[in-house]
């Protein structure tokens, strides 16, 4: 995305490991033994989570046993472009504490796909509709985006297109839509 502010960071192919991931569980086991809160939530985001699944996944499924055991209540939510929001990873994920999916789209096709291609210039816009389509009914849905002053009037288009695609009583909330300045 043109407005990323990871810049250079995602061309270094950097993720998470398993040993850091083990690290990270156990800092907050012994964070929520010291603190002893109702309930611990986690967001997975920045750059794209699903890029790293079995990191995730492996996260999710070790805290949600840890947490069965003690008496807080434990989940979490994804940050996602939707790209690789597939039915079979959410119904995965469920399970484990899946709170709810935030997919980025910034509005109608036209616009979406300029802003936000996949990295052989094709359109990320119909992929994510489609995987938006087979997650709606198995998680709480949220729609995010971010607009300009060229495609901010492209947020209705979009909506129109998700009421016209059934999503209209699917999506749980449109929620952090971001004006960005400066962008063409």
């Amino acid at each position: 995305c043109p407005y990323c502010f990871e810049g250079k960071v995602k061309e270094q192919q950097k993720f998470l490991k398993k040993e850091k991931a083990r690290e990270i569980i156990e800092w907050l086991k012994n964070k929520a033994m010291e603190v002893n809160p109702e309930k611990v939530e986690i967001v997975f985001y920045g750059g794209e989570p699903l890029l790293n699944i079995p990191v995730l996944e492996y996260i999710a499924e070790e805290l949600h046993n840890w947490f069965r055991e003690t008496p807080w209540k434990f989940d979490f939510s994804i940050i996602t472009n939707g790209a690789l929001a597939s039915q079979e990873l959410i119904e995965r994920l469920n399970p484990w504490g899946l709170k709810s999916v935030r997919i980025t789209i910034d509005g109608d096709k036209e616009f979406h796909d300029r802003y936000r291609p996949f990295l052989n210039g094709k359109g990320t816009f119909d992929v994510i509709l489609e995987n938006l389509k087979a997650i709606a009914d198995k998680t709480k849905v949220i729609i995010a985006g971010n607009f300009n002053a060229a495609s901010y009037g492209s947020l209705y288009r979009l909506l129109d297109r998700l009421e016209a695609e059934g999503l209209k009583e699917k999506i749980a909330m449109i929620a952090g839509l971001a004006l960005i300045c400066g962008l063409n």
